[in-house]
């Protein structure tokens, strides 16, 4: 069993994690790359991708 601190390092972990994916997503959309080749660095959808573009006064260039 996993103590009550591991437990918590665990989730900040995947919290910065899931931060780090939307800044890379964010700057790569910025960078009009490819949405095939976001995905492929981030497992995002194109539907989350959309989320997070509009989010953040975005528009995805298909």
């Amino acid at each position: 069993m996993c103590s009550i601190g591991e437990m918590i390092a665990r989730e900040n972990l995947e919290l910065g994690r899931a931060q780090s994916y939307e800044q890379i997503s964010l700057l790569m959309l910025q960078n009009s790359e490819p949405l095939n080749k976001i995905m492929m660095y981030t497992n995002y959808t194109p539907d989350r991708l959309e989320e997070l573009a509009q989010k953040n006064g975005m528009t995805i260039k298909h």
